[in-house]
C-alpha cells in the first residue's frame, strides 16, 4: 500500500498522473474487471474524527486524471 501511494504521489507531483492514468487503464482493460469504464487518479481528503464517527464523506476531492478503459 505504501508503494502505491508513492507512486501515486510521485506522479501527481511530477505531473504523470495522466500517463500513470493511462497505463492503469490499458491493464484494467486488459485484465480488470468486464464492467470497469473508467480510471481516475484522485486526492480525497477527509475529516479523521468524523471519519471514526461514521462519516465517510470526504471533504474535498481533486481529479489528477480521468481516462477511459477502452476495450
Amino acid at each position: 500500500m505504501n508503494q502505491a501511494v508513492a507512486v501515486v504521489g510521485d506522479a501527481i507531483t511530477s505531473g504523470r498522473a495522466d500517463a500513470l492514468c493511462a497505463d492503469i487503464a490499458g491493464r484494467v482493460a486488459r485484465d480488470g474487471p468486464p464492467d470497469a469504464v473508467a480510471v481516475e487518479v484522485v486526492t480525497e481528503t477527509y475529516d479523521a474524527p468524523a471519519w471514526f464517527d461514521g462519516d465517510r464523506q470526504p471533504v474535498a476531492r481533486q481529479v489528477h486524471a480521468r481516462c477511459e478503459v477502452a476495450r
